[in-house]
């Protein structure tokens, strides 16, 4: 457990400047090119997003799982890293078949056609980013220094290149950028680990797990990109900025649960290709307690003070993204526990179609709101698209999880802690109510919600992971 600590605060790391540089960055695009242009490059960009699921499928889970659980076989590492390499770059260029006649014949595509022939890049470089190889290999500490430095440039490049309403297409274009120069160098780095070599014939053994997986992605693809393309179709551009807002905001909040969760597939990977399911059951119960005790607070402290969040981020003309944002905020929490029963669980025991079976219910869910309420409500019906299924979808992922392996889900903590942070709740709307600068009232209640939150668990439920924190923190600091 030495390297999952030692791999989590790398990820930690990596997580904090998903939230440091987003911060730099997006007040500043949201103020400058405004929600209708905002919405363009994003909507671009979602349509770009599509055609990598298409041509990426489920590569990413299948690499990580097989990349895992032969790290200790240079032979078979290069063998599995290459029938990858090469069955991603034979569905690229199937994608590219049908993604270049869109952008000639598609009307909504006609006018910002240079966006999409840039987007390509992206489509391409894709293949070298090759995520999946150095989270098999656990290598956390090279994708987070190889991920700051990259930030550091696309922030340095916002600020440098876009500086009117206008500038809507360097803004897409440093995006591509952005994940072009991350496959440069990972393509270069990944060659100390591995010996890539074309493998057309037997890039198939692979194609069915993957696909499998894939069809799974592109269904929660509703969830995203889907839903952002049909916002932007039936509704307006500008919808597709409000809501592309609260998204956004609601990503940087989950980043910290996703990064614990993503440290330990492999490790759980590691642990069930040894055949160690007591020690898997031990660590899947330890991370729901933690999942729960994290998203509790950003839930209250979020949904109170999103008026504020919105306004200190995205700036005035934003009103109409608080409401989709207070909506999809439950997510925190149904997220990190679906990555838990669905990535730690299912895909370890290579349960794919329970996880499909799982992701259809959800989506067809997310289908009839998407196609009913969007064209009325716009921003507000993507909102609850994307929150609404996902309760379905962890009742069903955790039936299926259960079959696999008996854990105990900590129901008494999970009620406990939600009536805990009902002073929490109090804490923040009294700050909001007394405190009339938006700023001050949000790190006022903020920091006194924290501090209650750190006692009641420790003093009165009791909870061990904080009081095992706590008591470090003590030791450290005398």
């Amino acid at each position: 457990m030495t390297s999952v600590k030692k791999n989590f605060g790398w990820n930690l790391l990596l997580t904090a400047s998903g939230y440091i540089f987003p911060l730099l960055t997006f007040p500043y695009i949201t103020r400058v090119l405004g929600a209708e242009q905002l919405g363009l490059a994003n909507f671009a960009m979602s349509f770009v997003d599509y055609a990598i699921l298409f041509s990426t499928l489920g590569l990413g889970y299948i690499g990580c799982r097989e990349v895992s659980q032969n790290s200790g076989d240079r032979k078979n590492l290069d063998d599995v890293s290459s029938k990858l390499v090469t069955l991603h770059l034979c569905l690229s260029l199937i994608v590219l078949l049908v993604y270049l006649p869109c952008i000639f014949y598609v009307r909504e595509f006609a006018d910002h056609r240079q966006l999409y022939f840039v987007g390509i890049v992206k489509i391409l470089t894709n293949i070298m980013l090759l995520e999946w190889l150095f989270n098999g290999l656990q290598q956390f500490k090279y994708i987070t220094i190889r991920s700051l430095v990259v930030k550091l440039l696309y922030v340095c490049g916002i600020f440098a290149f876009v500086h009117t309403p206008d500038d809507y297409d360097a803004y897409f274009y440093l995006s591509v950028a952005q994940v072009a120069l991350n496959g440069i160098i990972n393509w270069r780095y990944a060659h100390r680990f591995v010996s890539f070599s074309l493998k057309f014939r037997e890039c198939g053994d692979y194609f069915f797990p993957v696909l499998s997986m894939g069809v799974n992605l592109l269904l929660f693809s509703f969830y995203g990109t889907f839903n952002v393309l049909y916002l932007g179709m039936a509704g307006t551009t500008e919808a597709v900025g409000y809501y592309t807002t609260s998204v956004k905001l609601y990503s940087i909040l989950l980043a910290v649960i996703s990064a614990f969760n993503g440290v330990l597939v492999p490790y759980l990977n590691s642990l069930y290709g040894q055949g160690d399911l007591v020690r898997f059951r031990q660590v899947v119960e330890k991370t729901f307690p933690i999942v729960i005790i994290t998203a509790m607070p950003i839930i209250v402290i979020g949904i109170v003070f999103a008026h504020e969040i919105i306004y200190i981020i995205a700036g005035q003309g934003y009103e109409r993204a608080v409401y989709p944002f207070q909506i999809v905020l439950i997510q925190v929490l149904l997220v990190g526990i679906a990555q838990i029963l669905e990535n730690q669980i299912l895909l370890s025991f290579k349960k794919h179609k329970e996880i499909l079976i799982s992701t259809v219910l959800s989506v067809s869910i997310a289908v009839v709101i998407i196609i009913w309420l969007v064209p009325r409500y716009e921003e507000i019906a993507s909102a609850y698209a994307v929150a609404v299924p996902h309760v379905a979808e962890v009742a069903l992922l955790y039936y299926f999880a259960k079959k696999c392996i008996d854990f105990d889900f900590p129901g008494a903590t999970f009620v406990k802690l939600t009536l805990s942070c009902i002073p929490m709740a109090v804490i923040c709307i009294g700050s909001r109510f007394l405190i009339k600068d938006g700023t001050l009232a949000l790190l006022t209640g903020s920091l006194l919600s924290a501090v209650y939150y750190a006692l009641i668990q420790y003093y009165v439920i009791g909870n061990e992971y904080v009081i095992a924190n706590i008591n470090r923190l003590k030791e450290r600091f005398g």
